[in-house]
């Protein structure tokens, strides 16, 4: 059942009045009676605004919606920002590594061994971060649902969904330097910088 929210001036004493009236349809089509209704008990009443209750529960919504798209961008440019950091980290691990991965690739190891002792180091670092990070934020949840609204203090759906994208992330993020280190050319490696 669609509700629609209808505003009107009178002439009692310069003061607005407001009227809420439910429409089994749209509500839009109550206008018109709307009117007449008012016209018959007086008639220096007009209709100073027609808004539907959705229109109105948006609008004060606004910048709640808006605060929060803000903070949805900054989020998603936060989890760019840490999967290209720990792309360059792993890079540079390998880049340094680049002669020991060229001696066990010499001696026979495997590139998919080599690929997974990257992304083993990789995930070594990454699953550190995460622990620290849950750590961190049980700490600080408390102390921000104090400053929020109607907030849980622990969201279990967050403490799970957080952990598996930044792992999910950090995985893709390995997959590329462990890639690289396993194509590592043994003569190239160990002929030095």
């Amino acid at each position: 059942m669609n509700t629609g929210a209808i505003n009107f001036r009178g002439s009692l004493a310069g003061r607005q009045l407001r009227l809420a009236v439910r429409a089994a349809g749209a509500p839009s089509a109550l206008v018109p009676r709307v009117r007449e209704e008012l016209a018959s008990l007086d008639r220096q009443l007009a209709l100073a605004q027609v808004a539907t209750m959705d229109e109105k529960v948006s609008a004060a919504v606004a910048p709640q919606r808006f605060s929060t798209q803000v903070i949805a961008v900054f989020a998603a440019g936060a989890l760019l920002l840490v999967s290209i950091g720990l792309y360059g980290l792993l890079g540079f691990v390998v880049s340094e590594r680049t002669r020991e991965i060229g001696v066990r690739l010499a001696l026979g190891a495997e590139p998919r061994l080599v690929r997974r002792l990257v992304v083993r180091h990789g995930l070594r670092l990454v699953g550190a971060g995460v622990a620290a990070g849950l750590v961190a934020s049980l700490g600080v949840t408390r102390w921000l649902s104090s400053l929020l609204f109607e907030t849980q203090s622990y969201d279990a759906l967050t403490f799970v969904t957080v952990p598996l994208v930044l792992t999910a992330v950090a995985i893709l993020a390995c997959l590329i330097p462990a890639h690289r280190a396993s194509r590592v050319d043994p003569l190239v490696a160990l002929r030095g910088d």
